[in-house]
């Protein structure tokens, strides 16, 4: 009996050792698994920058945004979409619409590459070497109510060998805020609801 009990003794003991060690080693992988994913997301959330001094990379610290900052990133956003939907050349025509396409939104883009098909834009600008080139006049964006509004004025000049003539773009959209920044979409934000609400001729 004293074997048999000894015996029983010795398998809870190597039960309990094993349980012990499996426990251990699920805390250490549980561990490892959580600094793992905070690294992670440190990556995709922090802002690192290269010190021009020295080379280094230097973690920046992040200060909260007030409404009134990001309104004016909603316009930086706006700007650079403008400046890549209404200005180019035959050379930048599908790059520049093609970056542009990231800063609104589907229907808005199949709407307007739509437009530029129809009126075989890029065959215009390879048959008279055309140039557009813009100055935007003005951006407002009403941060007041949900869904953030906006407007713009802008004026195209189209540049031949011959000739150059002006013409007055206005519209209106909304804006809204994306999940991060990206490379194509550097101020997390997507025009949307995008309509053209005054649109001249090109006259001299």
């Amino acid at each position: 009996m004293d074997y048999f009990g000894q015996k029983s003794k010795d398998v809870r003991i190597l039960r309990i050792s094993l349980f012990v060690v499996a426990g251990f080693f699920a805390i250490v992988f549980c561990i490892r698994e959580f600094i793992n994913y905070k690294e992670r997301k440190a990556l995709t959330t922090e802002t690192w920058a290269i010190s021009p001094e020295n080379g280094f990379v230097l973690k920046m610290n992040k200060v909260p945004m007030t409404i009134d900052e990001r309104a004016s990133e909603y316009k930086a956003h706006v700007r650079d979409f403008l400046n890549h939907w209404y200005q180019f050349d035959q050379y930048t025509f599908i790059e520049n619409t093609k970056y542009a396409s990231n800063l609104i939104d589907k229907k808005t883009r199949e709407v307007e590459i739509n437009k530029y098909r129809e009126d075989n834009t890029l065959g215009r600008l390879q048959e008279s070497d055309i140039i557009l080139t813009i100055i935007v006049k003005d951006i407002k964006i009403d941060i007041t109510n949900r869904p953030y509004s906006g407007t713009f004025v802008l004026e195209q000049t189209l540049r031949t060998k011959l000739n150059l003539n002006k013409r007055i773009i206005e519209g209106t959209f909304n804006i809204e805020d994306t999940e991060g920044r990206t490379y194509n979409n550097p101020h997390a934000a997507l025009i949307t609801n995008y309509q053209i609400t005054r649109k001249e001729n090109l006259t001299n």
